[in-house]
């Protein structure tokens, strides 16, 4: 076996690593998803009416099923969100994928330029615009990292981390990262 191959891959794996969580469904999802429901019950009792009510158009029957059985799917599909981070040779980066198709970045600096990397329950974050990009703000592994923007202004993101993650964020920022424990 080459040994510069293995050296290779071990310094890769060290220089990247990517991590993908699922927004936990809290409040808003539930009554986004109530709305949803009822919306579609909502628009079922009204084709009923235009089949049996006075006016009695029975042909836009199964049109109007499928197009609601399809619209209910869509919204549904919206309600699903989840987070991807990326480090990669010290730029961290946060996707937001949505019904598992749609992805948007929502953030991405690089490492060097954190301020502050520390557990999100220590964050004093008054007057920083906040990213969150995490399951539930609550969890013992959400932290947050202070940055610069490239306008200059401060930006924080709010992240699950792995121990992984927290390596690497030391690895590029010695004195930023404050907390050593994640699950």
């Amino acid at each position: 076996m080459n040994n510069n191959y293995i050296k290779a891959s071990s310094d890769y794996a060290f220089n990247y690593t990517e991590h993908l969580v699922k927004r936990r469904v809290d409040g808003k999802l539930i009554l986004a998803r109530i709305a949803i429901v009822l919306f579609a019950i909502a628009l079922f009792f009204g084709v009923l009416f235009l089949i049996f009510g006075p006016v009695k158009i029975p042909q836009i029957t199964v049109i109007a099923i499928v197009l609601i059985v399809f619209l209910s799917m869509k919204l549904w599909g919206l309600t699903s969100i989840e987070y991807e981070y990326l480090i990669v040779s010290g730029t961290m980066s946060m996707d937001k994928i949505i019904a598992g198709k749609k992805r948007r970045q929502m953030v991405e600096f690089k490492v060097p330029t954190a301020e502050k990397i520390l557990p999100y329950k220590d964050a004093r974050l008054d007057g920083i615009d906040v990213i969150y990009g995490v399951t539930s703000p609550y969890d013992e592994d959400a932290y947050c990292i202070i940055f610069q923007t490239e306008k200059g202004d401060k930006g924080a993101l709010v992240f699950n981390a792995t121990r992984k993650a927290l390596e690497m964020l030391r690895y590029y920022n010695k004195n930023c990262v404050i907390a050593d424990y994640v699950k």
